[in-house]
């Protein structure tokens, strides 16, 4: 306990130097954690999005004005039409995959939050998503003429709705359909983000609804082929017939759209986050930098200062690495209060160890010069010293 007391007490007489480094060290760990964090973020992401980054696979992106969208969705009764023939023309054209994802957040009768969700075919392909149990949709499901409607539910949901229950659903369109479990989703399942790498939608609470040429063609309205069309992605070498797709939805004043390169977004966005992390980076470098030159400088200055002391505890027995324990804890305290403060707002996740890491090398790296220090000092030398 008094190998605590006294570097407490050193810090308390140092107590200006001591407030600079913690905060300085506070801000050196919240940006490194927040930039491992997004590095460990991006790096899961784009090995989910590996595989799609491996083909030549095409978003849609709506460059529509809002006057246009305005007049559009004024005239429900004339667009509707051309959206349902554009979107039906869209996942009939001749490609290697396509998968369209799009829902809504509602609740069921219990008042649980629950995400509808309705995909088309590709998806869950694209990204090698297995039943946890049951099955996954077939591209019979898609053609469905039965009155029974196979739905597949998010790991959360699989006590409330049980795999092969039945169970009369009240849509987001305010459509009744009855319809099946017939499969599971596994545990933390989600749907990655074209745009924004680091970014993942759970389905774990989710209801998972096929495109059916039914809903298609009896209760989708123009909402739901927005979000839709803007949504899907579709793989394929012809981009002349994709342009085709777009010329004819300006054709008929539907949506002014662009297929644009899954891998040109994917990059773009990884380049963005990359220039991010260097600049934190770069930051937390020059900050720890400074931090430890200043530290260092008050260490070794009550070195100096201290040296008479240091010679008469060990003339009374101390030996030099009970002093240099002393600085070491020192550097530690501060240290480990910087770190629990940023665990305490910024939560504890995987890059806390990194940063953890980090901090035992700053330790280690800030003890050198004062322990080199104390350790040519000889006992003659410190007694001799006059305070």
């Amino acid at each position: 306990m008094r190998k605590l007391i006294y570097p407490i007490l050193d810090l308390i007489e140092g107590k200006t130097a001591t407030i600079i480094f913690l905060i300085q060290m506070i801000v050196v760990i919240l940006l490194t954690n927040y930039s491992i964090n997004q590095a460990l973020d991006l790096n899961k992401s784009l090995k989910t999005l590996d595989e799609l980054k491996a083909t030549e696979s095409y978003k849609i992106v709506d460059s529509t004005s809002d006057e246009r969208i305005e007049e559009i969705f004024s005239n429900e009764a004339i667009y509707l039409p051309k959206q349902r023939e554009f979107y039906k023309k869209l996942i009939n054209t001749d490609c290697e995959n396509m998968y369209s994802l799009f829902g809504y957040d509602s609740q069921d009768e219990s008042g649980l939050t629950v995400h509808e969700k309705n995909i088309s075919y590709g998806f869950f392909d694209t990204f090698n998503i297995n039943a946890y149990k049951g099955r996954l949709f077939t591209k019979e499901d898609f053609f469905n003429q039965s009155d029974v409607i196979p739905i597949i539910v998010g790991y959360g949901l699989k006590d409330r709705y049980p795999l092969g229950a039945e169970y009369t659903l009240n849509t987001n369109n305010d459509i009744s359909l009855k319809c099946e479990v017939v499969g599971i989703l596994p545990l933390n399942t989600s749907s990655p983000s074209i745009w924004d790498a680091s970014v993942s939608e759970s389905l774990d609470s989710s209801l998972i609804f096929p495109i059916t040429e039914f809903a298609i063609d009896e209760y989708y309205k123009l909402e739901d082929f927005d979000m839709a069309i803007t949504s899907t992605i579709i793989t394929t070498s012809d981009k002349a017939s994709l342009n085709e797709l777009a010329q004819w939805s300006a054709h008929e004043g539907l949506f002014s759209i662009q297929f644009v390169s899954v891998n040109d977004i994917i990059n773009n966005y990884t380049d963005m986050v990359v220039s991010e992390i260097t600049i934190n980076f770069v930051v937390a470098i020059i900050i720890l930098i400074f931090a430890c030159a200043g530290i260092i400088s008050h260490i070794s200055a009550f070195i100096t200062r201290k040296q008479r002391d240091f010679g008469v505890h060990i003339l009374c027995g101390a030996r030099k690495t009970d002093i240099a324990i002393r600085f070491i804890l020192q550097i530690a305290i501060i240290m480990f209060t910087a770190f629990f403060i940023c665990v305490l707002f910024a939560g504890f996740s995987a890059s806390t160890l990194y940063t953890l890491l980090l901090e035992l090398i700053t330790i280690i790296v800030i003890s050198v010069l004062p322990l080199f220090k104390l350790s040519r000092l000889s006992i003659p030398q410190m007694i001799k010293r006059s305070e």
